[in-house]
């Protein structure tokens, strides 16, 4: 007799694969949903690194100008960025208190929409460019 199941341990076997069942489809929802957000944050990363090469770029650009073109404005339509020069002169001194002239601060900003709403990156550079004669 104890070879012969019965209907009460047959059903102890379906509640077994039931159980195990829904353990495996949990298991497999989990890591979905978990594999996603790491698809989402490797995409902001990207995008974010995107966005600050831009802004070195611009940078970049921009201090190459002479200093009355600096200030400017660009809109990449690729990436939805907005982007702004903006040069000053400073006022400084050195130890001996002589000014230092034809020193300046170049401010890049890009200006974009992210998950957040609007988003501003800021970027300066002090820049010393004598005037050409």
């Amino acid at each position: 007799m104890g070879g012969l199941k019965t209907k009460h341990n047959q059903g102890y076997a379906l509640l077994d694969v039931a159980l195990a069942l829904t353990i495996f489809a949990f298991s497999i929802t989990s890591l979905v949903v978990l594999l996603q957000q790491i698809t989402n944050t490797s995409a902001s990363y990207a995008r974010d690194r995107l966005i600050q090469s831009s802004i070195e770029s611009f940078l970049t650009e921009t201090k190459r100008k002479p200093v009355k073109e600096m200030n400017s404005e660009y809109f990449d339509e690729a990436l939805s960025i907005n982007f702004r020069a903006v040069v000053e002169q400073l006022n400084l001194s050195n130890a001996e208190g002589n000014s230092l002239k034809d020193v300046y601060k170049l401010v890049v900003t890009a200006e974009f929409e992210d998950d957040g709403g609007p988003q501003e990156e800021t970027a300066e550079l002090f820049i010393y460019q004598p005037e050409k004669k």
